[in-house]
C-alpha cells in the first residue's frame, strides 16, 4: 500500500498547506509505504489455531505516486519482523 505522507507542521501555514494539497492532487507528494502481514499459528498435533495476527510494517518513502513499490522497500521492516518472530518462537 502507498499513500500520501501526512502533513508537516510547517504546512499548517496557509501557503504551505496549498502547496502540500496541490502536490497530493497532482501525484507529486511523497508516498508512505505500508505492508500488512497476516499469519495464523496452528498447533501441529491438534490442528487447532493457536494465534492469528495482523502486523503493519512501514517501508521506505517513495518520491511520488508513480514510483513502483518493490520488496526492497520493505527489506528492513521484513528483517525486523523475522527477528521478532524468532524471538517469539524461542520464548
Amino acid at each position: 500500500n502507498a499513500e500520501n505522507e501526512g502533513m508537516k507542521w510547517y504546512e499548517v501555514v496557509p501557503i504551505a498547506a496549498v502547496v502540500g494539497a496541490t502536490q497530493a492532487a497532482t501525484g507529486h507528494r511523497d508516498q508512505d509505504t505500508t505492508l500488512f502481514i497476516e499469519a495464523e499459528f496452528v498447533d501441529a498435533r491438534s490442528n487447532q489455531t493457536v494465534a492469528k495476527v495482523v502486523r503493519k510494517v512501514f517501508g521506505t518513502e517513495l518520491k511520488n505516486e508513480s514510483q513502483q513499490i518493490t520488496a526492497k522497500d520493505f527489506k528492513a521492516a521484513i528483517d525486523k519482523l523475522n527477528a521478532d518472530l524468532w524471538a517469539f518462537i524461542r520464548s
